[in-house]
């Protein structure tokens, strides 16, 4: 597959977006950027709860059909489970809205693993994705923002701060962390070492999408989330899969997306430190700005 390289202006914010097959046989990775919600069918859900950005990477295993699926169906099921929550005809402060955008998120999560494992099941599907999704939210006052990060696998969200610090915003669902251990323990699954730490000696991963035939021994589609307020030093949003983080940490991270003339460039600039770095996997960033353009 050839390399992508995107960019453009989403409601206001620039972003950027380069996605290679680097070493891997095929192209597995997927991501999807979006905004500007219209008023009206299931987008006015995110009207209601101040939603102004959805950024997402997901990254298939075993498959492409997994990513596929989800990049096709969550942001649409987080949507619709908005309206779905909403008690009609009253007026929610920010606490309140952070409330139910949280209880949504998980639900669209568990859901829309639910429906592609009908499928799956049907069509002898193994394929599974880890995704990693950063929603934007409009605080209650004049250009007050919070940021909603959901996370399975070991696909990474960071923050890159104008002082050229970074900080992770999720935490990777490696199967040997302790609670993560724990829970798939309690399940009756077993962490076993093959090359790395992994469920039934198979999945590198505690929690996916798909994963069928590791449901259950404890693989979760319930996500990790993370609240967090953005503030005036806070330059820039970074997702990527863990074809990026296995090999760039998140200080050399915030080194390359700072030196770069825009979102498109540094996006680009990750997965070129990355190959160069000797990553075996698909490599795919996305850089948001969080200055308004």
């Amino acid at each position: 597959m050839e390399p992508v390289y995107e960019g453009g202006v989403a409601d206001g914010l620039r972003w950027g977006a380069s996605a290679i097959q680097g070493r891997r046989p095929y192209m597995e990775d997927m991501f999807l950027v979006r905004a500007s919600f219209a008023q009206g069918g299931d987008e006015s859900g995110a009207v209601q709860v101040g939603l102004t950005h959805f950024i997402t990477v997901f990254d298939g295993h075993g498959g492409k059909r997994a990513a596929e699926w989800a990049h096709r169906n969550l942001l649409n099921r987080l949507l619709a489970k908005i309206i779905e929550e909403r008690t009609p005809g009253t007026e929610q402060d920010a606490a309140a809205r952070a409330a139910l955008l949280d209880s949504a998120c998980t639900r669209a999560f568990v859901e829309t693993d639910g429906d592609f494992l009908k499928y799956a099941a049907r069509s002898a599907i193994p394929d599974g994705s880890t995704c990693v999704s950063c929603m934007v939210q409009r605080g209650s006052s004049a250009g007050e923002r919070s940021l909603l990060v959901a996370n399975l696998g070991d696909s990474r969200a960071a923050l890159v701060r104008r002082d050229g610090s970074a900080v992770a915003l999720s935490s990777d669902h490696k199967p040997n962390r302790p609670d993560e251990k724990a829970r798939v323990e309690a399940a009756g699954g077993h962490v076993i070492w093959a090359g790395c730490w992994r469920v039934q000696g198979d999945l590198a991963v505690s929690r996916a999408f798909g994963d069928s035939h590791l449901k259950r021994f404890g693989v979760s589609a319930t996500p990790e989330l993370g609240r967090f307020s953005l503030t005036a030093n806070d330059a820039f949003l970074v997702l990527a899969s863990d074809g990026l983080w296995d090999v760039v940490d998140e200080a050399q991270c915030a080194k390359t997306v700072l030196l770069a003339r825009d979102p498109k460039e540094a996006a680009r600039a990750l997965t070129d430190l990355a190959s160069a770095k000797g990553s075996m996997d698909n490599i795919t960033a996305v850089v948001v700005s969080l200055a308004a353009a």
